[in-house]
């Protein structure tokens, strides 16, 4: 084993993804939402290949099952939660100023002129006035 090459990028991808997938709750203190598991199963897919592309290993075979594999998921599951917690903000972001445009759509339809904001304290006015006279 140890005069092999360590795998290629996309074997490697495949094994950091089944053993997060096999050891995620017990070594790595991660959930990966059961009910979107396909998803998140290409997600990591994808992240381990991008980091195996990128880092290929230098090492043999024996020392990538030994070590390597552990290292590279760490460093995967990593990536993954920045991954996550990127969609997050992005998502409290997008909610933000949805809220934010719906605020302003409803204060300009409030006081445009002929707007219920004119129309209510229009009525008050005009009584204030009249006393005045």
């Amino acid at each position: 084993m140890g005069t092999f090459p360590a795998p290629g990028p996309k074997e490697s991808a495949r094994q950091i993804r089944n053993y997060i997938l096999n050891n995620h709750q017990k070594l790595f203190k991660i959930k990966i939402k059961s009910l979107k598991i396909n998803e998140h199963i290409d997600i990591l897919e994808d992240i381990a290949f991008e980091f195996c592309s990128t880092y290929p290993a230098d090492y043999d075979m024996g020392y990538w099952h030994w070590r390597g594999l552990h290292t590279c998921a760490e460093i995967v599951i990593q990536q993954y939660i920045s991954y996550i917690n990127r969609k997050k903000i992005i998502a409290i972001v997008k909610t933000c100023a949805f809220l934010f445009r719906i605020y302003r759509k409803t204060c300009e339809e409030m006081y445009k002129p002929t707007g219920s904001f004119e129309t209510e304290k229009a009525l008050i006015w005009n009584s204030y006035l009249r006393n005045l006279e």
